[in-house]
This record gives structure tokens, C-alpha cells and sequence, in this order.
């Protein structure tokens, strides 16, 4: 027979899990980081297969935007420290496409046998009047002011275009604002300020990694002390430690072998692992210490787990299965996220059950002295839930109802830039592009005709220009740009730089003139702005950074436009990052409706199994329902919008808080099956168990609250709504759950002594 307690088994289990730990530890080095806009859609997702469409239309739409800002007008030692910076970039900068900005900008210039196109400054200005000429040329440019320069000339800008970065290589995106960060190092007279997709992916992505770290080690400082206060023992801290760090280790090893990238989800995996993991040591340790001194450390360890594998098993399981309802959301990285923490609450749990032999029959057993009366805040909740259950069912009921209707208030809102703290360097950044230039944030209006060369039809350049001009009615909208401006601009400097010639022609065949003119002249942007058949146009909206229900109107506007005076077979689609932003905000609605129902009829099932009752299963769900809808109602009061981080905090609350719902009905029952009263079996659980759940639920709600320090305003929002979701499903496992069966006694448990009660 299999004796766990025996030495070859107890340090056979060690020595095999510390074999583990190497493997997955050696894999360790090849996890990489992705927080690019792919990263958040799935291979086959709508959204993610139009940007790629894009992408391969009109080239990589990621860029950099580098503003370099002053308080008195461009000077000419700072046009020839830009001069400098822009030549390093383009010599050192990797996947770069170009760098525009004052120097090479290109101006058009009437010639007697056609047009020339040229760079602002041709030739560098040799003084300040030549500069300032070129400025006051620029001033006069509606396609520079606003991109490379202020109005007032006091700042300027360099835009880094960069190419298509090589597919599956997550370290390529990452790899471009390090590189441009090491070049500015060497321009520190300059003050220069940095957005831009690959600046967001870096610094998310250094965001993540020192994040993780610091507060799962704040959280493993929280559990230690926890488990100090409550195993008085060395060991007692060591084991659980030891299990958390293994399991950790074990799970990103495990997204390693899978080949997944991390995302910024990342931050919540060693909290959350800690947190959740300690729970299973935690209920070990103290049945271990409850057994009285008269048994040996043997009969301690096989009777404990006995007792406890059970509840242990199945805790794991619900939580398994509140995590891995993530996996139906079509937000790629809470899908994977689902897999791996689960995969690291199983690790838990197997380590748990089989180190605790070894690592906790080391030296003397401490053992709970029988004599120390019971915990006297357990003791009064106990008489509460028990003599007034009424009252207590009536107070759960009310303040749930109370914040229940405030769930309506709640929105998604997945804004990147706004989740950061204010006075965050990069939310500062992106502050200064708002309000010097043209915006941050970009909507990309492809217009798509229905054959090559429709594009070149006037009809379609008069259906894009009223596009363009609506957009720039928008109060929203900073600037437009599209092929329209290249042709006017051409057309007015062919007519003596008339402005009253700033317009469209007036045939396709002077359409195609112009376009030809203009490549032929030396113009090199046409490729960024029509597709190389002709049958696709690309206009670009730019805008602040926006909530989601900006977004949301300007794209409903959009559409609207489009499908009341677009010609018959031309159509829009709507990409860039105002386009995607909406889309993962369509997806947090609906990954929590998806992962919350899933995660419900999942666990309720498991507890109907583990207590053999229909009845039993769904009461005993009710303290775990509560517990997520007070904290939907919670973020409603507070005005806490739904955004990335908290779409999972509802399916953990009800996988993470069911664990002390197990333990308390799987000791509950068994008070029952040894021929105790209900009110005493109630009574026996609350002050027994409930001091092992008093602590793991403070492990959850202390872990947790570590993310107040995070840079990132979601974190620190998911800190306050965890912390109050986890105490109160405490305080339902502690009162509600005790008061709902001592009030239902007489139904549940007419024959709570019948013999044939079986141990679930």
C-alpha cells in the first residue's frame, strides 16, 4: 500500500520536485515579452486580420514620434543638433523605413517643364534668416503644421516610420525605442519627448517585468508573515514558500515550453499564485497542528491528509476551473493567462500534497494547545450567525441590493495611455504631443473601391474629400491626412502657389497628370497613402488620446458618413489604434459575460459533486455570487471603469473565494457524519476552520493590495475592488453561509444523524 509518510516516498517526492524545478527552470531564458496590438487578438480574429490587411497595403503603420520642445522659436544651433540627431537615427536605428522632419520634408516647386520636389532645405541654412525663411515657408504648410512643427515654431518634431517588423519575432517591435533611447542619451541638450506604439511596447513591457517581481515578492513577504503569525514555526514559513516559489517557476517554465509570449497580464501571475497557492499550505499546516500531542508525527501527517486531500483537490479544481473560463475570451493574452495560471494552481496543489511530508515532519510538531480558548472574534461571529441568522441573511441581501443597480454605471474603457498614473513619464509624453501637435492616437479610414485604379477616378477623391471634410468638422479631430493633400498641394504649386488653386482637379485624367507628376518629381510618399493597384486609399485621423466612448462616436460617426454618400461599390474600413482600441473594448464585455457564466456552471457543478447534493451545491454558491456582484456594483460607485485587468477579476473572486466554501462545508459535514448538531457542527467549523480561512482570505486581500503601488491606474483600481471582494466573500463564508443553513436546517437536514450519510 502507497504510505506518503515513509522516508523513500517523502524525500523521493523532493528530490523528483527539485528535477522539475531545474527542467522548467532552464527554460526560463527563452520567455519573451509581446504588447504589441497583435499580441491582444487571436490568429483568426476579425480585427487583427484587417490591421494585417492594412499592414500589407500600405506598410507598417507603427511609428515613433520624437518631439523636441522649447520655449522660444527654433534657433539655428537646434536645427543643427537636429540635423545630428536625425542622422544618427537613420544610421543606427533598426527596422527603420525613414526619418521626417524640418530638413527633408518635402515642399513642391513649379518648374517651366513640370514640378520639382524637394526638401524643405535643400541645402542646410547657413544663418537664422535662411532658417527662418524656411520656417515661415513651413508655417504656410498645412501638411507640416501640427506633424514636424508647432504653430507658435517653438517645438518641432522627428517622426521615425519604420518597416514591417519580421513575423513571430515578439523582440523586433521592442527592439526600436532601447535602440533610439541609447541615440538621445548623446542629445541631452536637447528635451525630447518620446510616443509612439514601439515606445508604449517597451516601456509596458519593462513595466510588466519589474512589476511582477516587486509585488510578487511584496506578496511572498505578506504570505510569510501571515504564516509566521499562524504556524509559529520555521518550517511552517518554509514550506509554503517553497511551494510558491516552485510553482511559479514550474508555471513560467510552462509558458516557456508552450512558446507563448508574456503580456502585460504578467503583473497579476506571482500574486495570483501566491496568493491562491498559500491556501492549500495554509489548511495543511493547520490540521497538521490540530491533532493532539499524544499522536506521533506520522499518524498526524496520514491523518491530515486524509482529512484535508480532499478539500485540497477540489479547491484546486474550482479555481482551475474559474481560470481557465478565460480560455473562451477572445482576448488572446486572458486566454493564455488561463492556461498558465492554471497549470501553476495545479503545480501548487501537487506540491503541496507532496512535499508537505517531508518539509513539515522535520523536527517537533507543534501542536495547537487545547487550553487556548477559541479565537474570540470567531467565537462573536459565530453566535451572530447562528442566533440571528435572519438579520444576517437580511444584511447580506441589502447591501448587495444596495450596490447592485450601480453595475449599469459601469463601462469598458481600454485606454493604454489613460491607465498610467498622472504625472507618469510616458502619460506626460503623450500630454505634451496632445497639446503641442497633431494627437496621439490615430484612426486609419481605408477606403476601398471596387477595381484597380477606382481610386483615381474623380468620383472617389470627391467621395474621400467629403470624408476628409467631415472628420475635420469633428471637435475631436486634430488633423487629417490623405492623397487629397499630396494633389492639392501639387495643383496649387503648379498655379504659381495660388491657395486658390488648393483644390481637386477637375477629370480622371487630370487626376492621373497630377499622380504621375508627382512621382516622376521626386514625391515619395504616395506608397503610404494608396495601394500599389490603386484600388484602396488611406486616410489618417488624428486625435488626442481618447476614452472609449470618444472612440466610439467618432467610429459610429465615421460609418454613418460612409454608408450615406459613399458612391455604389466603394466602401470603408476602420483600423489603427482608435480602430483596435474599441474592438478589445468590445471584447472585455463580452470576455466577462463569456468567462463569468462558464466559471458559474462549472463550479457549481464541482460543489454539487463534492457535497452530493443539488441543494447543497447551489447554497453554497451563494456566498460566492454575492461577492462578485458587490464588486461590480462596487467599481459603479466609485466610477472604477471595466478595463483589461479587472475582465478577470469576477471568475477569480468566484474560483479563488469558493476555496474557503469548500473547506467550510467539507468540515461542516464532517462534524455532521461524527453525530454533531448542526448549530454545534456550524459553530465547531467557524472557530476551527475559519481561523486557516481568516488567514488565507488576508493573504488575498494583503497580496492584492500590493498593486496600489503599481504605475498602472487598472492595477491599482483591481487592488481596491479585489481587497473588497475578497473580504467581503469572507465575511458571506463566515455569516452567510453558517446563517443560510442554521435558518434551512429543518430542509437540508431533517436526518443530519442518519447513518448512511456518506463522507463527500
Amino acid at each position: 500500500m502507497f504510505n506518503p509518510t515513509s522516508p523513500w516516498v517523502r524525500w523521493g517526492s523532493v528530490l523528483i520536485c527539485l528535477a522539475l524545478s531545474a527542467l522548467f527552470f532552464s527554460f526560463l531564458p527563452k520567455l519573451t515579452m509581446d504588447n504589441s496590438n497583435k499580441s491582444f487578438f487571436k490568429e483568426d480574429d476579425p480585427a487583427r486580420a484587417l490591421l494585417e490587411r492594412f499592414q500589407a497595403t500600405f506598410g507598417n503603420e507603427e511609428f515613433v514620434y520624437l518631439l523636441i520642445d522649447g520655449d522660444k522659436p527654433l534657433s539655428l544651433a537646434t536645427y543643427q543638433r537636429l540635423a545630428s540627431l536625425a542622422g544618427q537615427v537613420e544610421k543606427r536605428a533598426p527596422h527603420l523605413k525613414r526619418v521626417l522632419w524640418l530638413g527633408n520634408v518635402e515642399v513642391m516647386r513649379n518648374l517651366p517643364d513640370g514640378v520639382l520636389i524637394e526638401p524643405l532645405f535643400a541645402k542646410p541654412p547657413r544663418d537664422q534668416a535662411q532658417l527662418d525663411a524656411g520656417v515661415r515657408k513651413a508655417l504656410a504648410n498645412p501638411a507640416i503644421v501640427g506633424d514636424l512643427l508647432s504653430r507658435d515654431a517653438k517645438a518641432t518634431a522627428l517622426l521615425v516610420e519604420l518597416e514591417p517588423f519580421p513575423e513571430n519575432d515578439h523582440s523586433a517591435r521592442t527592439s526600436v525605442w532601447p535602440a533610439l533611447r541609447e541615440i538621445l542619451a548623446e542629445f541631452d541638450d536637447l528635451d525630447v519627448l518620446a510616443v509612439g506604439g514601439p515606445v508604449i511596447a517597451a516601456e509596458f513591457d519593462r513595466i510588466g517585468a519589474e512589476e511582477s517581481s516587486l509585488f510578487g515578492l511584496l506578496s511572498l513577504a505578506v504570505a510569510a508573515v501571515l504564516l509566521a503569525l499562524l504556524s509559529r514555526s520555521v518550517i511552517g514559513v518554509i514550506f509554503p514558500v517553497l511551494v510558491m516559489l516552485i510553482s511559479l517557476i514550474w508555471a513560467l517554465g510552462s509558458v516557456a515550453m508552450l512558446g507563448w509570449p508574456l503580456t502585460l497580464a504578467v503583473i497579476l501571475l506571482p500574486t495570483l499564485l501566491i496568493c491562491v497557492s498559500v491556501g492549500d499550505s495554509l489548511h495543511i499546516i493547520s490540521d497538521y497542528q490540530s491533532w493532539p500531542a499524544a499522536c506521533d508525527k506520522t499518524s498526524a501527517m496520514k491523518k491530515t491528509l486524509k482529512r484535508i486531500a480532499t478539500p485540497v483537490i477540489f479547491t484546486s479544481i474550482t479555481t482551475v476551473a474559474g481560470l481557465l473560463s478565460f480560455w473562451v475570451t477572445p482576448i488572446k493574452p486572458l486566454s493564455q493567462m488561463g492556461v498558465y495560471a492554471s497549470l501553476g494552481v495545479l503545480y501548487a496543489m501537487a506540491l503541496s500534497l507532496a512535499m508537505a511530508p517531508a518539509l513539515l515532519m522535520i523536527g517537533k510538531r507543534r501542536v495547537n494547545d487545547p487550553r487556548v480558548k477559541p479565537n474570540a472574534v470567531l467565537t462573536k461571529l459565530a453566535d451572530l450567525a447562528l442566533g440571528r441568522p435572519k438579520a444576517v441573511i437580511a444584511v447580506f441581501l441589502l447591501v448587495t441590493l444596495a450596490v447592485a443597480p450601480f453595475i449599469v454605471l459601469v463601462t469598458p474603457n481600454t485606454g493604454t495611455i489613460q491607465s498610467l498614473k498622472q504625472g507618469e513619464p510616458l502619460r506626460r509624453a503623450y500630454e505634451a504631443v496632445d497639446g503641442r501637435m497633431g494627437g496621439t492616437m490615430s484612426l486609419e479610414v481605408m477606403l476601398q473601391g471596387p477595381e484597380p485604379d477606382s481610386i483615381k477616378s474623380l468620383e472617389a477623391l470627391k467621395a474621400l474629400e467629403g470624408l476628409q471634410n467631415h472628420l475635420n468638422e469633428n471637435p475631436l479631430a486634430m488633423k487629417t491626412r490623405s492623397v487629397l493633400d499630396v494633389i492639392k498641394q501639387l495643383r496649387q504649386a503648379l498655379h504659381g502657389d495660388d491657395p486658390a488653386h488648393y483644390a481637386l482637379p477637375e477629370s480622371d485624367r487630370a487626376v492621373s497628370e497630377y499622380l504621375f507628376l508627382y512621382e516622376t518629381g521626386g514625391g515619395a510618399q504616395l506608397d503610404s497613402l494608396v495601394s500599389f493597384d490603386s484600388s484602396a486609399a488611406r486616410l489618417t485621423l488624428r486625435t488626442k488620446s481618447l476614452d472609449t466612448q470618444a472612440i466610439r462616436a467618432i467610429m459610429a460617426d465615421t460609418e454613418k458618413w460612409a454608408k450615406e454618400h459613399l458612391p455604389a461599390g466603394y466602401a470603408v474600413n476602420l483600423v489603427g489604434s482608435i480602430a483596435l482600441s474599441a474592438a478589445m473594448c468590445d471584447y472585455v464585455s463580452l470576455s466577462v459575460a463569456m468567462s463569468l457564466s462558464l466559471a458559474f456552471v462549472a463550479v457549481t457543478l464541482m460543489l454539487m459533486l463534492l457535497l452530493r447534493s443539488v441543494w447543497l451545491g447551489l447554497l453554497s454558491m451563494v456566498p460566492n455570487v454575492l461577492p462578485a456582484v458587490f464588486a461590480f456594483g462596487l467599481m459603479g460607485v466609485l466610477g472604477i471603469d471595466l478595463h483589461l485587468s479587472l475582465a478577470v477579476l469576477a471568475p477569480v473572486i468566484l474560483g479563488v473565494s469558493v476555496d474557503d466554501t469548500v473547506h467550510f462545508f467539507h468540515r461542516f459535514l464532517h462534524g455532521l457524519r461524527q453525530g454533531a448538531t448542526v448549530e454545534d457542527s456550524l459553530r465547531q467549523t467557524i472557530i476551527r476552520a475559519g481561523r486557516a480561512m481568516l488567514f488565507t482570505s488576508l493573504v488575498l486581500v494583503l497580496g492584492f493590495s500590493v498593486f496600489v503601488f503599481s504605475s498602472s491606474g487598472d492595477y491599482v483600481d483591481f487592488a481596491i475592488v479585489a481587497a473588497a471582494a475578497f473580504t467581503y466573500a469572507l465575511l458571506a463564508d463566515l455569516l452567510l453561509a453558517p446563517a443560510m443553513l442554521r435558518l434551512l436546517q429543518g430542509v437540508l437536514f431533517a436526518k443530519a444523524r442518519r447513518p448512511e450519510a456518506k463522507e463527500s
